[in-house]
């Protein structure tokens, strides 16, 4: 019995014990449940908070990753530009690495804030990523633009100070070029400021088939600084303002337009800006900063070999780069390298005084030996150069014919003979930028003041039992054979109707004679 009680109360005690137990762990449960909503909540509003962030960081993610073709473009080149071999080691001192070590936001911050600069160097996502993307995947490039930069800089800084412009905005041409002075894009912008042809006109620079001041580099400065003055006073920001040095003033006033009107933030303008625009600032931003912080990211410039001390002779006489190489004895890439704008690589100098830049060793041989240089191999390299009548502004119209080698498409052919596309359009009937190769086109430059003969003629090839004489002449408006016959010493009329089988006077415009 006593066996029978004690069971009864094992089994009340257990009972009573499993639901106080039951209890107890329904309460925590619901404790547990009530806290698990709390952090739901919780989390639910970090999460709001977080999509801001993210739809934020996917905009700019989205804008990083777009590289502009052209930007791209000049990095390679310059890779693979000749002018990489004249550069050497790096310095000792810089530990140089293929590592780019990572910093935080708040690092990033501080060092751009400390650039003594007039432009505000903002700091956001996007910067941090062309950062990035400078000193990691294009961090070879960067070397050698720094090694350029030794050479370009001091001229960028000196003409931007003589205009009251600040200083950093000589960061602007790496983006612009790549600091590759004879950069091209597609679109037809020349130069190390990448200048469209008409801009480069309105601002004074003299373009034609001789001359193209848009490679001249203190010229081409000289221009950069009155339009960014321009697109400053119009804007009033410098963020702005470099913006529209991209996409224009007009596509400024259209972004702030979509924005709602009287918006004065680049920032702000940025969703309703070109696509390529809405980086710009940011690129330019990152390679001030690496250009002055490179070492922290071990990144060494690649020193170059052209001289910095340079010097500039005012030639009187035309003169042509061969010349100068041989007597000078210096390759003429080196003076290619200095004096890019004469396209023809002849200095016009009969027509006006003008500027030859070189090494400033070079410039005392060079004095020293000037009467011989221009008359050394005079004959044979200048003979085809037969100079316009300077009391005939027809005299300067020159018609000759372009045959299109690859990659090549009207934006980029008419900056090559200081035209426009829509020209080269009216002129052969064409539509688009597109061209085959291979084609012959038209094209009616301004010689600058030079009449070309053979050289610089692409007339058509000859045939098996055809021989092309010493010179060709191309037809133009108001030609006759006297005086075509007259720009050519010991050459008649008669002789030019003979060499070309002709049985009459009669001329067309583009026909193609055979000098004798």
């Amino acid at each position: 019995m006593s066996t029978m009680k004690c069971l009864i109360t094992w089994i009340g005690l257990f009972f009573f014990f499993s639901v106080s137990f039951a209890q107890i762990i329904e309460k925590e449960k619901e404790k547990e449940n009530q806290l698990i909503e709390e952090e739901a909540e919780e989390l639910s509003d970090e999460e709001d908070e977080e999509d801001e962030e993210d739809a934020e960081l996917e905009f700019f993610d989205a804008v990083v990753d777009f590289f502009p073709e052209s930007l791209e473009s000049d990095l390679l080149k310059l890779l693979n530009s000749w002018y990489t071999g004249y550069f050497t080691n790096s310095e000792a001192y810089c530990e140089d690495a293929d590592v780019n070590p990572t910093f935080t936001d708040e690092i990033y911050r501080m060092r751009l804030s400390r650039m003594m600069t007039v432009i505000p160097m903002t700091f956001n996502p996007s910067v941090r990523q062309w950062i990035e993307t400078f000193a990691g995947r294009h961090r070879k490039s960067m070397r050698f633009i720094m090694g350029m930069a030794d050479f370009y800089f001091p001229i960028f800084e000196q003409i931007l100070d003589n205009n009251d412009m600040p200083l950093e905005l000589k960061y602007l041409s790496i983006i612009e070029s790549a600091l590759k002075p004879d950069a091209l894009s597609r679109v037809g912008a020349s130069g190390l400021w990448q200048i469209m042809l008409p801009t480069g006109k309105i601002f004074g620079l003299e373009i034609n088939s001789l001359i193209d001041e848009r490679y001249d580099a203190e010229k081409a400065t000289g221009a950069f600084c009155k339009y960014m003055k321009e697109m400053y006073d119009m804007f009033g920001d410098w963020h702005m303002a470099i913006a529209a040095y991209n996409c224009g003033p007009g596509g400024i006033q259209r972004a702030i337009r979509r924005a709602g009107g009287n918006v004065k933030d680049y920032w702000k303008l940025l969703p309703h800006l070109p696509r390529e625009t809405r980086t710009f600032v940011q690129k330019y931003i990152a390679v001030a900063y690496l250009m002055t912080y490179h070492c922290e990211h071990n990144i060494c410039p690649v020193r170059s070999k052209f001289s910095i001390v340079t010097d500039t002779i005012m030639v009187s006489q035309m003169l042509h780069f061969d010349q100068i190489a041989d007597i000078l004895q210096i390759e003429k890439d080196i003076i290619r390298f200095y004096n890019p704008q004469y396209r023809r690589e002849i200095i016009p100098g009969n027509i006006r005084p003008s500027v030859l830049r070189l090494p400033l060793e070079e410039t005392f041989a060079f004095i020293d030996q000037e009467d011989s240089l221009y008359i050394h191999r005079m004959d044979e390299l200048l003979a085809h150069c037969i100079l316009a009548d300077p009391s005939n502004p027809k005299s300067r119209q020159q018609l000759i014919f372009h045959t299109v080698k690859a990659g090549e498409n009207l934006n980029t052919i008419a900056s090559l003979y200081g035209v426009t596309a829509q020209n080269l359009r009216n002129w052969n009937g064409l539509s688009g930028t597109r061209i085959a190769q291979g084609r012959r086109i038209r094209v009616n430059v301004d010689n600058g003041g030079i009449t070309f003969g053979e050289q610089y003629t692409t007339a058509p090839p000859p045939g098996p039992a055809q021989v092309l004489d010493r010179y060709t002449y191309v037809v133009q408006e108001g030609d006759t054979l006297s005086g075509i016959a007259k720009r050519y010493p010991g050459v008649t009329w008669q002789s030019i109707q003979q060499a070309n089988g002709m049985t009459t006077t009669s001329l067309r415009i583009g026909q193609v004679l055979k000098i004798p």
